[in-house]
Formats: structure tokens, C-alpha cells, sequence
């Protein structure tokens, strides 16, 4: 049995939410070779996270609500922190703006992770957009990342922030992300949490970054924000 700790982040984007939490129910089926824990991760106190589920679920979710909003690097931080408690076998982090677009995309996570023991956190996307067009990460490191497909490949490339499957001792090793009073202070973090996270983690660890060939999930946020 393996056990799987999912978090998602939201704030103020329930519509958002709502449509993460249907394509998961969608795309990802019950398996008895699998134990899952799925949690919310919420800190908009103007929104109830249970008044923007589907009404039938397949799936337990459990909802941790903030009263006020913590900003990325300590909500990534919280989410961390939650998945770890549960003493999972792999860690699963995602914004709440990700729709899921393959069928039994999860136990073709894992089995990617099982495979390449060295890659301590995978992106389950290329950040592909509809219409086919990429959006190009920076600060990527070199020669530090693999795509995953059929054959591992040395890319230019950082594994996109907002899908990530992560081995928990790459998480415990890299430790907690930075974190921001304002959010004039996020914003001006240069490189972002999600790079210095990756950079940290190349430098403190021996384990690799990694991208899926292969999309899994969708980055419906990037489409509404062109």
C-alpha cells in the first residue's frame, strides 16, 4: 500500500478551486493499492472551501481554513508541513488553478518517481497552454533537470511550481520556503520561492528536478490570464 498526501493551495479563486477538485474526481480512480490524503489548503476567509466542492464526491477532502491570508511561501510552507505529518510516501503540492487531463495520471506519477530514484521533485507539466504554446521558465538551472517521458534527457528546465510530486526526504532536506510579510515583498522576490526552492534544493541535496513529458494537468490559470 502506498500512501499519497495531496495538498492544494486556494485564495480568492473558488471557481478555480471548484474545477480542480472536479477533474481530480474525473481523472483519478480508486485503487487498493493506494491510500490517499487529500487536503485543502485555504486562507480567503471571505470563502467557505466546502460551498465550492461538487456536490458528490468520490473522494474525502479535508479543508484547513487560515482566517487570513499567510501568502505563497508560508501557505506552501503549511502545505508541507501537514503532508509530511501524515508520514506519506510521496508528497503532492498543486495551485488550485491546475486541471487534471489524463487519465490515471497518478499512478503515472508514481511510477515515473519509483523509476528514477534520484529526482527529488517532478512537474506534471510542460506549462503548455491551449493553444500548444509553452511558457519558458527562468532562472532554470543547467544540466540539473530531466524530462521524463521514454528516456531521460538533460534540459534546461525548472519543474513547474504549481504541479509538483515530491519525495518527502527531498522535502525534509531542502526545508521550508522563503516567506513574505507583504505582498509587495512576494512580489519583488527575485528569483521566485518556487526557483530559490529548486536552486536550494539542487544545492543542498542530491536530488534531481524533473518535468513529465507527458502533460498530466493543464494550467487553466496561464489561458484566462493571456
Amino acid at each position: 500500500m502506498r500512501t499519497i498526501a495531496l495538498a492544494v493551495s486556494t485564495y480568492n479563486h473558488p471557481k478555480y478551486l471548484k474545477g480542480f477538485v472536479e477533474s481530480f474526481e474525473q481523472y483519478t480512480e480508486h485503487s487498493d493499492s493506494l491510500d490517499l490524503s487529500l487536503q485543502i489548503h485555504s486562507d480567503d476567509p471571505r470563502y467557505k472551501i466546502e460551498d465550492y466542492l461538487p456536490e458528490t464526491l468520490k473522494f474525502a477532502w479535508t479543508a484547513i481554513e487560515d482566517g487570513q491570508n499567510i501568502l505563497f511561501g508560508a501557505r506552501r510552507n503549511r502545505m508541507i508541513d501537514e503532508t509530511l505529518a501524515t508520514n506519506p510516501d510521496y508528497v503532492l503540492l498543486f495551485d488550485d488553478d491546475m486541471r487534471f487531463i489524463k487519465e490515471n495520471w497518478l499512478l503515472y506519477a508514481i511510477n515515473q518517481m519509483d523509476a528514477y530514484k534520484e529526482v527529488g521533485i517532478m512537474g506534471l507539466h510542460w506549462a503548455r497552454l491551449k493553444d500548444g504554446k509553452t511558457r519558458q521558465a527562468h532562472h532554470a538551472p543547467v544540466n540539473t533537470v530531466y524530462a521524463l517521458g521514454a528516456d531521460p534527457i538533460h534540459i534546461k528546465r525548472v519543474a513547474p511550481g504549481n504541479s509538483w510530486i515530491c519525495r518527502p526526504e527531498a522535502l525534509r532536506q531542502t526545508g521550508h520556503f522563503i516567506t513574505a510579510k507583504t505582498r509587495e515583498e512576494w512580489k519583488a522576490q527575485s528569483p521566485g520561492p518556487d526557483t530559490e526552492y529548486h536552486n536550494r534544493m539542487l544545492a543542498k541535496t542530491d536530488f534531481w528536478l524533473a518535468a513529465t513529458v507527458d502533460d498530466l494537468v493543464w494550467h487553466s490559470g496561464l489561458d484566462e490570464m493571456r
